[in-house]
């Protein structure tokens, strides 16, 4: 229930900002949070999806340790590599306003932070905590972008907004889990130790994931590289409407399968039965919505969002 609503909150939140916002300005906002969802998934170097297999109590505790260190590393490298990269070449950004190359890295970084508490949430299995994290941190960046139309309705309100949203959700998630201290020099020696056991997964399910991140992210980029934002805008409501449901069905079956999923794997050495039920489930949820969506789109878009957006449903 509370995945549905955390879901559900930024769908309502669309038909307020698509007439708020024009679609230059949303698509300047996607084409740049593209970028930044792309950066956030690499920070973590996928050291979250560790949190799964690990025991209960302190391996885990020490794991979200590591996990959060591994991500402010890797958001410093991120933004000194920007600063030269923008230094040597100044016209890499020039389509995208200064406030949000400032925030780009800030930004990923406390993606990166609240998606690790997220998955902290689901590997112990408290999923009324991780619903209460997604709900506040979906709702504080759909009210942010709302509001933030009364003293701004660029691209940059929108972006601005997003950061402060989800710095509201990762507040929210250090309250409901609070993480605990440990002497300074025995968390580093295990964070070491946490890094030597799971190496292989920077550098095998990082690439993947990344791939995966920026298969999704890419259309939004290349659009507006070569069409422009309007058009990048009108493609990126599509998506994001469009995605939404599936991304539904996705997160609240992926919650339960990585609790029984890793617990089957720690038991038996496989979770090919898990696999197998949920890939039937995903699968005929998207056919079901996709029968519908290739029906009615168009005259949705319309309803829903007023005719400027008709492309979006084309």
């Amino acid at each position: 229930m509370g995945t549905s609503l955390s879901q559900l909150i930024p769908i309502l939140g669309s038909l307020a900002i698509a007439r708020l916002y024009g679609p230059t300005e949303f698509g300047i906002f996607a084409a740049w949070l593209a970028m930044v969802l792309l950066l956030s998934v690499v920070l973590t170097g996928r050291f979250e999806t560790v949190l799964a297999i690990e025991p209960d109590g302190a391996p885990r505790r020490i794991a979200v340790y590591s996990t959060l260190f591994t991500a402010l590393l890797a958001a410093c490298a991120a933004a000194i590599a920007l600063v030269i990269a923008i230094t040597i070449a100044p016209t890499l950004t020039r389509n995208v306003p200064a406030f949000l190359t400032i925030a780009f890295v800030p930004t990923a970084l406390a993606i990166a932070v609240a998606q690790t508490w997220q998955s902290w949430a689901a590997a112990e299995g408290l999923y009324r905590q991780l619903s209460l994290m997604r709900i506040t941190q979906a709702g504080a960046i759909t009210l942010l972008q709302i509001g933030s139309v009364f003293f701004d309705n660029s691209a940059i309100a929108l972006g601005t907004a997003h950061f402060l949203g989800v710095l509201i959700g990762i507040v929210t998630s250090a309250h409901l889990m609070p993480i605990g201290s440990i002497l300074h020099t025995k968390i580093l020696t295990e964070i070491k130790g946490f890094w030597r056991k799971h190496y292989r997964f920077p550098m095998l399910s990082l690439p993947a994931d990344s791939i995966n991140t920026a298969a999704a992210q890419l259309p939004t980029l290349i659009v507006a590289s070569r069409f422009g934002p309007e058009v990048a805008g009108l493609l990126a409501m599509t998506m994001r409407i469009l995605g939404a449901p599936i991304g539904l069905l996705g997160k609240s079956v992926l919650d339960v399968f990585k609790r029984h999923a890793a617990t089957n794997f720690r038991a038996r050495g496989e979770c090919r039965s898990d696999y197998v039920r949920t890939f039937k489930v995903l699968t005929m949820g998207s056919l079901a919505f996709c029968i519908v969506m290739f029906i009615v789109s168009e005259d949705f878009f319309v309803l829903a969002f007023g005719e400027t957006w008709r492309t979006s449903g084309t």
